[in-house]
């Protein structure tokens, strides 16, 4: 996080977790230090409500945390993803995605860590749309194209909603 704060980096991505609070303290830590950063999290696939059983870094309660999943094209949680009205911002279409390997040979990708990417790309074309933004208004912003995810029981499965494959593209 220092080093990002010493370039100048606005957004931060970061598509990995666990499920150990202390393995990510000086994550939290530093993260807290720099409200400028927006840092953009995976939810984890642990196909879970977070909320009840945490994953780190997504379940600290910090404003320029960003935490994403991964839904279906129709906005449904992806099988596998986690979920949580409180830990879990938004969702944003990540399945049969297609990605290159480390042999440079596409593959077929998936999950809340391919979410990231997406809405690291959303919050950088955002920011620069409007330079002058801190994080929490990317993040505002971004909360902001998003439309409620309701369960099967009438209450929410994430904190905001989901943003449509088109608004990704649009906006």
């Amino acid at each position: 996080v220092e080093i990002a704060y010493k370039v100048g980096a606005k957004i931060a991505a970061l598509p990995m977790g666990s499920n150990t609070a202390s393995e990510w303290s000086a994550f939290r830590d530093a993260a807290a230090k720099h409200p400028e950063i927006l840092f953009v999290v995976s939810a984890g696939n642990n196909g879970r409500d977070i909320d009840a059983r945490p994953v780190y870094p997504a379940a600290f309660a910090l404003k320029n945390l960003l935490v994403v999943t991964s839904v279906t094209e129709s906005g449904l949680i992806a099988r596998g993803s986690n979920w949580g009205a409180v830990a879990v911002d938004i969702g944003v279409p990540a399945e049969q995605l297609s990605a290159r390997d480390y042999r440079g040979r596409e593959r077929p990708v998936a999950g809340s860590s391919f979410a990231v990417p997406r809405v690291a790309a959303l919050a950088a074309r955002l920011l620069a749309a409007n330079p002058l933004w801190q994080a929490v208004q990317l993040k505002a912003a971004i909360l902001a194209l998003s439309v409620p995810v309701i369960g099967p029981n009438g209450t929410p499965l994430l904190g905001s909603g989901w943003i449509s494959e088109n608004k990704l593209k649009k906006s």
